[in-house]
């Protein structure tokens, strides 16, 4: 018995004659499958076939014929094949009253049965087999087909299609899907009206979810929402005051700034008084402002009292107070005292100046011997904001130095201030003093700095006697010798001088060396080696100066020993002496002598030389280790022989095998290292021989796990690992066999320790790719294979616009490409559209999809337009838009954007907007239906060669009614471009709603970097189409804001009127995709839409994925720096993002101090779930600087 696909091998053995094959008792087809081959001269024939096939099933017989005697022998060959199902239908999108059909083909040997399952669930979940027509497809394949011909809801859910013979089975599932359109709920409730008095906007909302469209389902028609205007009351009201100025005190010279705000209807009058009558009659230091503000700079003592300010209007009066109380200042040294130097005999004057308020009064002081004493003083002339004195000595003595000090005081404080006053004589004798003392012992070669200290005035000159040679004074008189020597030794004298007196002091230095001391390495006091034997002394011997060595041996005679310096110690040699060892008479007492000018020291050892010799001799000739695949070992030889015997390996040049001394040393043997190594130990007695057996184990691979029958998505990539173990771990190598092709891979291949893991990644995956997958692991002590079956299925997506349309400024006369990337399974079918015509593109692939172009050649006015890309298949379709524009090469402007026909409601405003393109600034004007042209406009740029127009109609009236033309020309056009529209002007009441956005962007957008970020927007407007809507997105964080409308994709839909009856503002949803780059992973995006009259903006806080799962916490955004005025409530905004739970504290820096107090769980502040701190009702005393830790 054997399955499809594999070999089939009989042999047939005869003693003699002539073998013929036959199957079914017929000669062999010719089959280039069907192979026999003799060997054994003719004795033994082998039928092979190979790939087998259902075909080859048959008896098959070798017939062996010599002369007329004849031999046969028959045997049964069974073929078999595991069930396959290899189509299924794929998963199926109905609606009630739809028809169905459901197909399942499967192929066996035996041929397999079939049956279609549906999963139901009552109390047990269950499968129930379901009545389908079968249609055999020949001697192997069966169909089973289900026909649904009205869907109901209970033929959706998940079936299975399961084949089995006797030699396996095989199942698939797939689904029936069901597709719910939606359905409007009941209306809500009206929302409250939007403000408290006068005209406002009161929402309601339904919701498409009776039911909410499912699986591809339609979504509900029709506006969600419906606004109405309402007025619960009048505005008007009495006067209040929600801000008032808080008591305060002040200093003298301070600037005051009070201020209220006042809440009434119609506005309120408010004055101010003050404790010396109305403001407004006071002097110019005192002032009030419209905004309600009363400002008093430089501050008196006068200005102290209750100010009271009056609010009043036709409804009533408010009023209320503030105290203010004006206080001194302490004093305050402007002109402080300094410490001063004067000569014997000369004036001196030591002056002050203090401000403060009241004025301070000053007295001077002097300290002697610890006690103070009263000094007279003069008042400094010509002051007006602060006072001044000064204290005069005519003829400075010595008994004048010493330390004087001020007091200042007044009502509000005192202030001290000091200075020291030296007095000097004209001249003063040189002195000088050495700072080290002597006598000074110098080892030979150090470095030496004697320094010393000099005084006198003026300042006297340096002079040092000294001996030998390179001595160097530097300028403060410090004496350096850099490398002591015995001409240095004896007494240094340094002699100052100047005009007044002369001053010398000498220093001793002694020079001292170091006696010879022989450190490392000495013999032993008794040595004995072999003759022959090579023997080496080497010692180190330190001392200053260097010494010499000698070495004198057991006959009295002088051996030669090398001397050379040490290279780490200039104070040490190295001596080395050669000791002839082929004389027995060498043996004896040995003297080592160091010698220099401060010592000697000896050392003696003794060395006796040996005759007594032997061959090299093994205690064991045979070794045996046994070390397992990659391990390590030694061989420890038993040997003896006099001298040492040398050992080598005669029949081998391993690398990783070593002879060190009497050991052998195997490293990480493989199977290759082991078996039998002869060695040779060789001495000048003679040579012997042993051998070393070195047996390497290892394990055969086996696999770690399974490798599973799978099913996978197509044009999807996919990794497979599979892992073994062995010793040493085992190569692994997978193949896809297709009948007679094997393809084989290179899958990436990891190591560690014993085991081994393939990975192989199919990229995109197609259906030819399924199969038999081998994987094969081998090493030196085995193989082993396993195989699996590989399915890929399609998998099926809508349309997406991965990169989609852009829109651009052409300039005239250049090639252009547009271009976009779609995805989808099936592939798509994608048009192109300019305003509604088709255009041509040409495809390509690409890593996302498939990217599709279209060329713009020697672009002209004509090719400006909108421009959409539509990409359809069986699951959806999608849409991008974008809008191109030609910029003229020349200065010809063309409009881009005009005034549309409107209806205005008498008495309103409206303002005329158009955009012209063109290389310069165009003369742009509006003619009116008399032909006149019409006052105010004004033309401005919006950048790239994009002109602004603008006119304002105030307070329409009927007149105003007719056909308007607007004009566009440059100053080389001969006659303007044009456009007309009409303006219709009506007495009935009916509004145009400003943009509202409706549904706007969440608060925190997740995104991840390298993907399109999808975002949807619903808003009301009146606008008579998509054109008249424009958006711009703006990214900012804590730095600067960044205009990215350039690189964002959208669509705009129109979704209905918003009121029906009134038919003045439509429902728009504004679908966009934006791509994420690194920029893009924190702060926030700002959305605007504006039509020409208005504008509404929404605002999402950007969250990076991968951040707020496992990174460390980060603001986002950062808490901003806040004014507020007393008594508002505060909220200093903040946001966190990291890996969660995040603790937040906050804290207040005291005033006076650098410490921070913990806030976070003070009643006074509240901080809330996101980290933002809340301070209600903010008072004078909570202003300061706030800081937040997150972890």
């Amino acid at each position: 018995s054997i399955n499809v696909g594999n070999t089939a091998k009989m042999v047939c053995n005869v003693t003699d004659g002539q073998i013929t094959w036959l199957k079914n008792n017929k000669t062999l087809p010719k089959d280039d499958r069907i192979s026999v081959e003799s060997s054994n001269r003719g004795r033994e024939s082998v039928l092979q076939i190979t790939n087998v096939e259902a075909s080859d099933k048959a008896i098959y017989t070798c017939s062996a014929s010599k002369g007329e005697e004849r031999e046969r022998a028959s045997a049964h060959l069974t073929v078999y094949e595991i069930p396959v199902i290899f189509y299924m239908f794929p998963t199926q999108f109905v609606r009630e009253g739809d028809t169905l059909t459901l197909e399942c083909v499967a192929r066996g040997i035996p041929k397999p049965s079939l049956t279609i399952t549906k999963e139901t669930s009552d109390d047990v979940t269950r499968d129930v087999v379901i009545e389908a027509e079968e249609e055999l497809q020949g001697d192997y394949q069966i169909k089973k087909t289900v026909q649904v011909g009205l869907v109901t809801r209970e033929h959706v859910g998940r079936y299975t299609c399961a084949a089995s013979n006797n030699r396996g089975k095989d199942r698939r599932t797939a689904s029936v899907v069901e597709v719910i359109d939606g359905n409007w709920s009941e209306w809500q409730p009206f929302s409250e009206c939007s403000v408290s008095c006068g005209d406002g906007r009161r929402t309601r909302t339904r919701t498409c979810s009776n039911p909410a469209p499912l699986n591809g389902g339609i979504s509900c028609p029709g506006p969600y929402t419906q606004t109405e205007e309402c007025m619960l009351q009048s505005c008007d009201y009495e006067p209040v005051f929600t801000l008032t100025p808080s008591n305060r005190r002040v200093t003298a010279g301070d600037t005051i700034t009070l201020v209220v705000v006042v809440n009434a209807e119609p506005r309120a009058n408010v004055t101010w008084n003050t404790p010396n009558g109305p403001a407004e009659n006071l002097t110019p230091r005192i002032q009030v402002f419209q905004n309600n503000t009363m400002i008093i700079r430089d501050a008196e003592l006068s200005d102290s009292g209750v100010y009271t300010i009056k609010a009043s209007n036709s409804i009533g009066d408010a009023e209320t107070s503030v105290t203010i109380i004006v206080e001194g200042e302490p004093p305050k040294f402007t002109l402080p005292l300094e410490n001063t130097t004067v000569l014997t005999g000369s004036p001196f004057n030591m002056s002050v100046k203090v401000s403060g308020n009241p004025q301070p009064t000053l007295q001077f002081y002097r300290v002697i011997q610890g006690s103070s004493m009263k000094l007279p003083s003069d008042a400094l002339p010509g002051l007006t904001d602060e006072v001044g004195a000064s204290y005069s000595i005519e003829t400075a003595s010595q008994a004048d130095a010493g330390e004087y000090y001020v007091i200042a005081k007044n009502t509000y404080g005192v202030e001290t201030n000091k200075a020291f006053l030296k007095v000097v004589r004209a001249t003063e004798p040189a002195q000088v003093s050495i700072l080290v003392s002597g006598p000074l012992r110098v080892v030979i070669g150090e470095r030496v700095l004697i320094p010393i200290e000099v005084s006198g005035v003026p300042k006297p000159e340096v002079e040092w006697t000294t001996h030998g040679d390179e001595i160097e004074v530097l300028p403060n008189g410090t004496l350096v010798i850099p490398e002591m020597s015995y001409d240095h030794e004896g007494t240094f004298t340094v002699t100052v001088k100047n005009e007044d007196d002369t001053d010398s002091e000498s220093i001793n230095i002694i020079v001292v060396g170091r006696a010879p001391e022989i450190q490392s390495p000495l013999p032993d006091s008794f040595t004995s080696i072999y003759r022959n034997t090579p023997f080496t002394l080497s010692v180190r011997v330190a001392g200053l100066p260097l010494p010499t060595v000698s070495l004198r041996g057991p006959t009295g005679l002088m051996i030669p020993v090398s001397v050379s310096m040490a290279p780490e110690d200039l104070h040490m040699v190295v001596g080395s002496a050669d000791i002839d060892t082929s004389r027995l008479e060498n043996s004896g007492e040995y003297t080592i002598t160091a010698t220099n000018i401060h010592g000697q020291q000896v050392e003696t050892f003794e060395l006796e030389i040996s005759s007594d010799t032997s061959p090299p001799q093994f205690t064991s000739t045979v070794h045996s280790i046994q070390l397992f695949h990659g391990q390590s070992g030694i061989v420890q030889l038993d040997l003896t022989g006099k001298p040492q015997p040398k050992v080598t390996i005669e029949n081998r040049d391993d690398y990783n095998v070593q002879v060190k001394g009497d050991r052998v040393i195997f490293t990480k043997v493989t199977s290759d290292t082991g078996g039998v190594y002869k060695l040779l130990a060789v001495n000048d007695e003679g040579q012997n021989t042993a051998v070393i057996v070195l047996e390497v184990s290892g394990e055969a691979p086996q696999f770690v796990g399974t490798f599973p029958n799978v099913t996978l998505p197509h044009l999807t990539s996919h990794t497979f690992r599979v892992s073994a173990v062995g010793l040493p771990a085992p190569s692994i190598e997978i193949a896809r066999i297709s009948g007679d092709v094997q393809t084989v891979f290179n899958p990436q291949l990891y190591t560690s320790g014993t085991t081994s893991t393939a990975s192989l990644t199919l990229k995109n995956p197609k259906d030819s790719d399924s199969g038999w997958y081998l994987v094969t692991a081998s090493n030196e002590f085995g193989e082993v294979s396993t195989q699996a079956y590989i399915t890929f299925t399609p998998v099926f997506k809508r349309p997406e616009f991965e990169i989609g349309l852009k829109g651009e400024t052409i300039k005239q006369g250049s090639n252009h490409q547009i271009s976009f990337v779609v995805s989808g399974v099936p592939s798509p079918k994608v048009r192109l559209l300019k305003d509604g015509e088709r255009l041509t593109l040409y495809k390509e692939s690409h890593a996302d999809g498939t990217r599709y172009t279209h060329d713009i050649r020697t672009a002209q006015p004509s090719d400006a337009g909108l421009y959409t890309a539509i990409a359809t298949n069986d699951h959806g379709t999608e849409q991008s838009g974008a809008q191109i524009y030609i910029r003229p090469t020349y200065d010809t402007h063309v409009f881009t954007q005009t005034p549309l026909d409107v209806t205005l409601r008498e008495g309103s405003d409206y303002v005329i907007i158009a955009l012209v393109s063109g290389a310069s600034k165009p003369e742009v004007y509006v003619e009116d239906g008399d032909g006149e042209v019409m006052e105010g406009g004004s033309t401005r740029s919006e950048g790239g060669n994009v002109w602004m127009f603008t006119l304002l109609l105030s307070d329409v009236k009927m007149e105003d009614a007719g056909t308007y033309v607007l004009n566009a020309r440059s100053d080389q056009d001969s006659t303007p471009i044009q456009h007309s529209f009409e303006i219709k002007v009506t007495a009935d009441s009916f509004t145009t709603d400003a943009i509202y956005i409706t549904e706007p962007l969440p608060e925190n957008t997740y995104v991840t970097p390298g993907k399109f970020l999808s975002m949807e927007v619903r808003l009301s407007a009146s606008v008579f189409g998509k054109r008249d809507l424009f958006l711009k997105l703006v990214h900012s964080d804590n730095e600067a804001e960044d205009d990215i409308t350039d690189i964002l994709s959208y669509e705009i839909h129109e979704e209905g009127w918003v009121d029906e009856s009134r038919k003045t503002s439509k429902m728009w949803r504004v679908e966009m995709k934006l791509p994420v780059t690194k920029s893009l992973l924190t702060g926030r995006l700002r959305l605007t839409v504006r039509d020409y009259q208005s504008s509404d903006s929404t605002e999402t806080r950007l969250i990076y994925e991968q951040t707020v799962r496992d990174g460390p916490p980060i603001f986002n955004p950062k808490p901003q720096s806040v004014t507020a005025q007393s008594g508002e409530d505060v909220l200093i905004d903040v946001g966190t993002i990291g890996a969660t739970p995040i603790e937040v504290q906050w804290f207040k820096l005291e005033e006076d101090s650098e410490s921070y107090t913990d806030i976070t769980d003070d009643d006074r502040f509240e901080v809330h779930s996101n980290g933002s701190l809340s301070i209600p009702e903010i008072e004078k005393e909570e202003e300061g600087v706030y800081r937040i830790v997150i972890s």
